[in-house]
C-alpha cells in the first residue's frame, strides 16, 4: 500500500498570527552588504500627530553627522496588516536610507485583527502629519517627502495619499509601492488563479483583507482599498513595480492605467518569473536590475529640482 502524496497548501492567517512574533523579527530579505551603513543615525522615537493627537512608534534613520534639511521617506512595512513590525524591515530600510541619502522614517503601526481599520491607516497618516510639523527638529525638507510601501504597505500609502489630497496636505514628491494590495473584492484574473503554496494566493489575501476591513465590510472607504476610488486625479506622481508571480498583479496593473488615464505621471515596471514583494528564486542579471530600479525612482524624485 503506497502512502498517498500530500501537496503543500496556502498559509492561512490563522498560521501566521500563530507565529506572528518571529516572523515579526524576521527581515523580508538580505539585501546585498551596503557599504556605508555604519555611519547611519537610527533614533526610536514616539512620532505625536498635531492633528489628531496620536501617537506613534516610529524609527529614524538618517546621517550621523547630517548638518542641513534632508529629503524624507516614510517607509510602510507590508504584512497583510496583520503581522510585521520596524525590526521585520530594518534590513531594507537602513541600506535604503544610505543609498538615498535622506532621512527615512519607519512606522510601527497598530496591526489587524485586534487594531482593523482605520488603525493602521490613522497611525500612517499620523506620521506623515508628524514628519511635517516637525520637519526642523527630525532634519526633514518639508516639501521634499515621499511615501513608500510593499504589500499591504503599499495599500496604506496610497490610503495616505489619497487624504493628503483630499484634505489639502501635506505635499509628497513621489507615492512609491512594490506589489501592492488595492483592491478588496479580489476578482481580478491573477487573484482568482490557483497559485502554488510558494507563492501569495487569493485565500490568504482575502483573509487578510477580512480581517482588516473587519469593521468597514459593508462600507469600505477608498483610504482603505485604493481601487474603489472614483476619483484618481491630483493624486502625487507614482511609482508601480508588480510580481508576474503574484495574486495581486492584475489590480496593480489596473490602478497603474486608472492613474495614467486620470493624468497622473506613472512609472511603472512588470518584472516576470518573481513573486510578491519582488522575491523568488531568480537570476543575478534581474535581482541587480530590481535593485537598481526600485530606490532610483525615490532618488530622483526627491532630489529634482
Amino acid at each position: 500500500m503506497t502512502r498517498a502524496s500530500v501537496e503543500p497548501v496556502e498559509s492561512t492567517l490563522a498560521e501566521l498570527l500563530a507565529n506572528r512574533g518571529a516572523l515579526s523579527r524576521l527581515p523580508l530579505a538580505e539585501p546585498d552588504p551596503l557599504p556605508g551603513t555604519e555611519a547611519l543615525d537610527m533614533q526610536n522615537l514616539e512620532a505625536h500627530d498635531p492633528v489628531s493627537g496620536l501617537r506613534v512608534r516610529v524609527r529614524r534613520y538618517g546621517p550621523r553627522n547630517q548638518t542641513s534639511a534632508l529629503p524624507a521617506v516614510l517607509y510602510i512595512h507590508g504584512g497583510g496588516w496583520a503581522i510585521g513590525s520596524i525590526d521585520m524591515v530594518h534590513f531594507l530600510v537602513a541600506p535604503l536610507a544610505v543609498r538615498l541619502n535622506s532621512v527615512v522614517i519607519s512606522v510601527g503601526y497598530r496591526l489587524a485583527p485586534e487594531h482593523p481599520f482605520p488603525a493602521a491607516f490613522d497611525d500612517c497618516f499620523a506620521a506623515l502629519r508628524w514628519m511635517v510639523a516637525e520637519s526642523a527638529e527630525l532634519g526633514i525638507d518639508p516639501t521634499r517627502i515621499a511615501l513608500t510601501g510593499v504589500s499591504a504597505g503599499g495599500t496604506l500609502a496610497t490610503g495616505v495619499a489619497l487624504a493628503a489630497r483630499d484634505q489639502g496636505g501635506p505635499a509628497i514628491r513621489l507615492l512609491h509601492m512594490v506589489s501592492p494590495s488595492l483592491d478588496d473584492r479580489a476578482e481580478t484574473s491573477s487573484m482568482l488563479k490557483q497559485w502554488g503554496p510558494e507563492y501569495l494566493g487569493s485565500r490568504l489575501a482575502r483573509e487578510c483583507w477580512d480581517a482588516y476591513l473587519r469593521d468597514v465590510a459593508d462600507n469600505v472607504p477608498a483610504i482603505a482599498a485604493p481601487a474603489r476610488a472614483a476619483d484618481l486625479t491630483g493624486l502625487p506622481p507614482t511609482f508601480i513595480a508588480v510580481a508576474e508571480l503574484d495574486a495581486v498583479r492584475d489590480e496593480a496593473l489596473q490602478f497603474a492605467f486608472r492613474l495614467i488615464q486620470a493624468g497622473v505621471p506613472v512609472e511603472l515596471h512588470h518584472f516576470p518569473g518573481v513573486t510578491h514583494g519582488l522575491a523568488g528564486d531568480i537570476g543575478p542579471g534581474l535581482r541587480q536590475r530590481i535593485t537598481e530600479t526600485v530606490p532610483a525612482a525615490l532618488r530622483e524624485a526627491l532630489f529634482q529640482t
